[in-house]
């Protein structure tokens, strides 16, 4: 008994001893300096001091954190090389760990940096564009993906409170068989695995939180969140909450600011606005539109006294849709029609086809023609206008890519445009579609400044920039002098690129959409007309109806 009794003493004795030596060592051990180690944040901070630079300080310690890592894995593997085995590993083991988490450390510092005092609030959007979670992922990628070119949408429940957020990521994982019937609440980032962020708070501080994260570098931003989960948005396709917001900060990637998107890196301090092409439009489905030519009358009230400015599309507008477009020729009834609309209004055709080839195929001499979807204009007085000119290098690198991926895709053919170049899919067999679309993704991703949008069975590559329809038509308003309150827009389209336009005009103008094969989905226009012959007939009326008021033509 008295044997046990001193042994046991002795033991713990050893024991803490042995304790205090390794806490001993670690505290030496923390104490170098150099980051992410306690010594580390000594230096940073002493070298603040001195320097009275927080950034370049914080910079200096990190590349000491890492050269003393590369230090201790060096050691190791001498250690391991001599024989010291396991002893060795574990050095190299703690030097690795401590080169990763300095090298992490630098990089934040340096993005610090260059964000400066840059705060939430500065680069999300106030009007994001919402989607109900009871959405199908088919029905997300016709009326949203394609019209607003976002790379994640919030999604709400029934009542407008958030339920979540889908981005493009998880959109792709669905098999393209079962985009029928997957919603988009099931695909969604839960509200607890999406990072928050005040307003108020900086970019920088947000950043660690993003990373790694389910949404893709997405967060989003709620001034009060009981106010945001309780405000019903005005419109499922184009709803504004002022206490909701989404954020991106990935690098290079799409980050929602304000009305619109921006193109922007966290290191340059610099970016540029897309235009939210659903700003102030109603969405209404298709087939609940009144029909424009049982309100014939309706529309001339909104035209009396007023000067009409008449935009129209080609292909599904004043042609009906073909298997092959060269044979979308124009009637002749239709040609005269739009001659005698051009004799008393302003009339400009604003199609996807190149400007060269609508010219052609209109035919029809003193109105103004946009072509590939408004990046190429020709005025009525032969003033040529072109954007997006330093795109074409790339749109010809994307073209070679996607003739070589679906050359042996039967019914599938790629057309270069001189600002697009479109994959065409209404012959190709429905199986291929998953096969088409990934190698259209897999181009947009591979080729830097295009960007895919879609419409009736195609996909396009476009150039990235800040330029649609809706932006050509209201260009062509103020170049004509059109941009008056006496001037009525009037746009006659039938596609999903006909969106941006019908947005563009939806407070001052009238919209009016050609119903396709697919009468279900938002359009932001106000009439409707059942196919092109219903189009003619409206411009023959309308030509005869308008008169100046001085008796001659309102536009040559």
């Amino acid at each position: 008994m008295v044997a046990d009794a001193v042994v046991v003493p002795d033991l713990v004795v050893g024991v803490l001893g042995w304790l205090a030596i390794i806490n001993f060592v670690l505290a030496l051990f923390n104490l170098v300096p150099a980051a992410p180690l306690d010594g580390g944040r000594i230096l940073r901070a002493f070298l603040w001091h001195r320097r009275g630079d927080r950034i370049g300080s914080a910079i200096t310690a990190a590349r000491a954190g890492r050269t003393f890592g590369f230090v201790l894995v060096g050691l190791g593997l001498l250690e391991f090389v001599a024989g010291a085995g396991l002893g060795g590993l574990w050095l190299v083991l703690i030097g690795w760990f401590l080169v990763n988490a300095a090298g992490a450390e630098e990089q934040h510092a340096k993005v610090r940096g260059a964000l400066g005092d840059v705060r939430v609030s500065q680069v999300m959007s106030r009007d994001p564009v919402f989607v109900p979670g009871s959405l199908t992922v088919q029905k997300l990628l016709d009326r949203y993906l394609f019209r607003y070119h976002f790379s994640a949408f919030p999604v709400v429940d029934e009542i407008g409170r958030p339920r979540g957020l889908v981005t493009l990521n998880r959109i792709k994982q669905v098999p393209w068989e079962e985009r029928m019937t997957t919603t988009v609440a099931n695909i969604a980032c839960a509200p607890e695995e999406i990072p928050t962020a005040h307003p108020d708070d900086p970019v920088a501080d947000l950043l660690p939180r993003l990373a790694g994260g389910p949404t893709a570098s997405r967060s989003w931003s709620m001034r009060d969140a009981s106010s945001a989960s309780s405000r019903p948005p005005t419109s499922p396709a184009c709803s504004r909450s002022p206490s909701f917001g989404h954020l991106t900060t990935r690098p290079a990637c799409d980050v929602m600011a304000g009305s619109g998107i921006l193109r922007a890196t966290v290191t340059p301090r610099l970016s540029r606005s897309r235009p939210h092409v659903a700003e102030g439009a109603h969405m209404v489905t298709i087939r609940d539109l009144p029909s424009a030519v049982e309100r014939s009358e309706e529309l001339a009230a909104r035209l009396a006294g007023k000067t009409a400015a008449v935009f129209l599309d080609y292909d599904g507008t004043l042609t009906p849709i073909v298997e092959d477009a060269r044979e979308a020729t124009l009637a002749e009834a239709t040609r005269e029609a739009i001659r005698n609309l051009a004799a008393v209004a302003p009339v400009a055709i604003v199609s996807g086809r190149d400007l060269a080839d609508v010219r052609e195929m209109v035919a029809v001499e003193g109105i103004a023609y946009a072509g590939s979807h408004g990046f190429d204009i020709l005025g009525p007085d032969g003033d040529r206008h072109e954007r997006a000119a330093d795109a074409l290098p790339a749109l010809d690198r994307a073209h070679h890519r996607l003739d070589e991926a679906l050359a042996d895709i039967p019914g599938a053919s790629v057309e270069r445009k001189k600002f697009a170049v479109a994959v065409h899919f209404r012959r190709a067999d429905p199986e291929q579609l998953g096969r088409i679309e990934q190698a259209v993704d897999e181009v947009a991703a591979a080729v830097s400044g295009l960007r895919k949008t879609g419409g009736k069975k195609i996909f396009e590559l476009r150039p990235d920039v800040e330029w649609h329809k809706g932006k050509a038509l209201l260009w062509l308003l103020v170049t004509l002098d059109l941009d008056r309150p006496d001037v009525v827009p009037v746009y006659v389209g039938d596609d999903v690129t006909d969106e941006d336009a019908f947005a563009a005009i939806a407070e001052r103008g009238i919209g009016i959409i050609v119903r396709g094969e697919d009468d279900h989905r938002e359009t932001a226009a106000h009439y409707s007309l059942r196919d092109p012959d219903e189009v003619r007939s409206l411009l023959m009326e309308s030509a005869a109806a308008i008169k100046a008021p001085d008796g001659s033509p309102r536009h040559r």
